[in-house]
């Protein structure tokens, strides 16, 4: 039986809002403590539960679809509608979940949000009717201040592609952007989520950049913009970059050129964005067409040349 007011997520996936965590969230008690005695993050608590979920769906090789093994974190039924601009639901039934998907997305786009879904499970006691208030600690504080989203995308990431099998695949086919497209086919994950999963396992020094052809808050003039960015665990062991949202590249720049055409560009590219200042060997692909049309950039940070 479906409990309506039990709604607990609904929302636009691969985005990162700053939506703090419910403080009312009901965690498993076991790593609340855990937590607080500082042996552990949320981070973990996460990536954990998704391995131990893809251990025990008996999956080895890639795809790893949620859909195959949604039940073993107690979701009783997947559903495909028509959601609008959202990307999927997560309502509580009485003995488990519900997962609502968008059917007018893309399938691998619909695995990511099932795979998100999943995550937000991991957060949730099945046990308890109405979340639980927990004390909050200092320790426990810190997972209120965490964006939930960004803990569930991590969450969908390794559920799709479990960082030790994408790692070995990611080796054969090069940590390049070049390999992305063929890599999301294997496992069948989106672009988006596959090109940062390549950027997380990745052993170089690497900056993936997701531009947008956008205005800003404060400019009606549109430009090629920075949506968002992410660096690899390498690149943020020499230095933390900051490469701010809605900074723009020139319409001469390689970045500029894949969003125009078809073509992979690969080449030094001198960037002025925050503090990722410098001469640097950048690849670039648009993805998409029209109003939806994006491009991804891989920055190279090893060797920058000035």
């Amino acid at each position: 039986m479906l409990v309506p007011e039990r709604l607990v997520t609904a929302g636009v996936r691969e985005r990162t809002e700053d939506r703090g965590m419910n403080p009312a969230h009901p965690l498993l008690e076991r790593w609340n403590g855990a937590i607080r005695e500082g042996n552990c993050s949320w981070s973990q608590f996460v990536i954990e539960h998704a391995d131990k979920l893809i251990s025990m769906s008996g999956i080895t090789r890639p795809p790893f679809l949620p859909d195959s093994f949604a039940h073993l974190q107690k979701v009783k039924r997947i559903i495909r509608a028509d959601l609008g601009e959202l990307d999927a639901l997560l309502l509580r039934l009485e003995n488990g979940y519900l997962i609502k998907l968008n059917a007018t997305q893309h399938p691998f786009r619909q695995n990511f949000s099932c795979a998100h879904e999943i995550a937000h499970t991991f957060l949730l006691d099945t046990n308890a009717t109405a979340p639980v208030a927990k004390k909050r600690t200092s320790r426990s504080l810190h997972l209120h201040q965490l964006n939930e989203e960004v803990l569930c995308n991590l969450g969908a990431r390794e559920i799709l592609m479990p960082k030790s099998v994408f790692s070995d695949y990611a080796q054969r086919s090069g940590f390049s952007l070049q390999s992305v497209p063929s890599l999301a086919h294997t496992f069948q994950a989106s672009i988006t989520a596959t090109a940062r999963r390549l950027v997380e396992v990745s052993p170089e020094p690497l900056i993936a950049i997701f531009w947008t052809f956008r205005k800003t808050p404060t400019s009606s003039i549109r430009k090629l913009r920075v949506a968002w960015s992410m660096q690899s665990s390498s690149a943020r062991r020499d230095r933390r970059y900051f490469v701010p949202e809605f900074a723009s590249i020139g319409s001469g720049s390689s970045v500029a050129y894949a969003y125009a055409s078809d073509h992979y560009t690969s080449k030094p590219e001198n960037l002025n964005l925050g503090n990722l200042d410098g001469r640097y060997h950048v690849e670039s692909k648009g993805f998409g067409a029209g109003s939806k049309r994006t491009v991804i950039s891989f920055v190279f940070l090893k060797a920058p040349k000035h």
